[in-house]
């Protein structure tokens, strides 16, 4: 039986945290999201459920994140060039794609592993997307996301042609 979890990202701040710590280092097998929680802190929904804050920016996080997974700026740049996209990269190695749902300089840009996308949908007439994600233990997790469903789709759509998907 599968659980549901409803995130509303717009009521971030509204949700019961597990942890603020420096102690987490996102990869592909440990977080389904990350997405700024204000200008100095970054929120990470875990494989597992938790909701973490890290006390670090979002760029800070994603640049450790693409460290720890060898993946270089200029790769990313090279991909991403080879299909004529040139906004909205994510972050690719191999199959595994961290993929925005809006521009990356937006404020309320979210990354998310593209192979945890279990579904998606507009709503709000194509303005939002509620996108389900698969969790452990059978749990799903349907995000809002403040993007439109156009620019969610064209993204992962760049992400899986660039990562050759």
């Amino acid at each position: 039986m599968k659980k549901t979890i409803n995130i509303k990202l717009s009521e971030l701040s509204e949700l019961v945290l597990d942890e603020e710590t420096n102690g987490f280092r996102p990869n592909w097998d440990n977080i389904i999201l990350m997405t700024a929680y204000d200008k100095d802190r970054t929120f990470i929904l875990t494989w597992d459920g938790r909701y973490l804050v890290l006390p670090r920016p979002i760029g800070t996080v994603l640049e450790q994140f693409a460290q720890d997974n060898d993946i270089a700026d200029y790769e990313r740049q090279a991909l991403y060039d080879m299909i004529g996209v040139h906004k909205g990269r994510g972050y690719i190695a191999g199959h595994n794609r961290l993929v925005p749902t809006c521009g990356t300089t937006n404020d309320g840009v979210v990354y998310y592993v593209a192979r945890r996308l279990a579904g998606r949908e507009a709503i709000a007439g194509g303005q939002m997307v509620e996108a389900s994600f698969r969790g452990r233990k059978h749990q799903l997790f349907r995000v809002v996301i403040d993007t439109s469903y156009k620019t969610f789709m064209n993204l992962l759509e760049a992400a899986d042609e660039a990562a050759g998907v």
